[in-house]
């Protein structure tokens, strides 16, 4: 069983670092476009057409607030994730019992 909890732990870690990845690849574009517009001369920026700028700009922001959906996706498949079977204790068990006999006699 140590070997199968190994095993899930394994495999959390490795999609919480795929999300991860993911997750900055979508805002990737975004922190580009703003070092671009932070870094570029300012009289080299009006030789740029507003409409590639502007495309530009909503690309970027599209696939950075996807990121926040990505992140709903990782909060639904890390954190939130099946809890697991437990047991019933032995006085759950003797009371289900009790019921059962009481109610189907």
């Amino acid at each position: 069983s140590s070997r199968r909890a190994r095993r899930a732990q394994f495999r959390a870690l490795q999609r919480t670092l795929l999300i991860s990845i993911f997750d900055l690849l979508l805002n990737l574009p975004n922190y580009l476009f703003r070092l671009f517009l932070n870094v570029i001369d300012p009289d080299a920026l009006h030789d740029v057409s507003q409409e590639s700028l502007d495309l530009a700009e909503s690309i970027s922001q599209i696939l950075y607030f996807a990121q926040f959906s990505l992140n709903a996706f990782y909060l639904i498949c890390i954190c939130y994730d099946k809890p697991k079977q437990r047991r019933p204790t032995k006085t759950e068990q003797r009371f289900a019992q009790h019921f059962l006999k009481k109610n189907l006699m």
